[in-house]
């Protein structure tokens, strides 16, 4: 990490997506809670020093992930 990202924060990398000044984000770190919800951490490369940082979390929908993992039984 350089000293302009220790000072301000990382920079996520724009530019490389499907519009001007949008770049994508990585998902990982896909866990179930208790509930069947699903979590994921969502994580963007910095463009100053090329660090892979976590940028937030996210919910995803059920829609997405009803065939993926079986729902808890009751």
């Amino acid at each position: 990490m350089n000293l302009l990202c220790l000072t301000f924060g990382h920079r996520p990398v724009f530019g490389y997506g499907h519009a001007e000044g949008e770049g994508y984000l990585q998902i990982k770190n896909i866990a179930v809670d208790g509930m069947g919800h699903h979590h994921a951490s969502l994580y963007c490369d910095c463009e100053r020093c090329g660090e892979n940082y976590k940028v937030g979390m996210t919910h995803i929908p059920s829609r997405y992930t009803d065939n993926v993992t079986p729902k808890p039984k009751v």
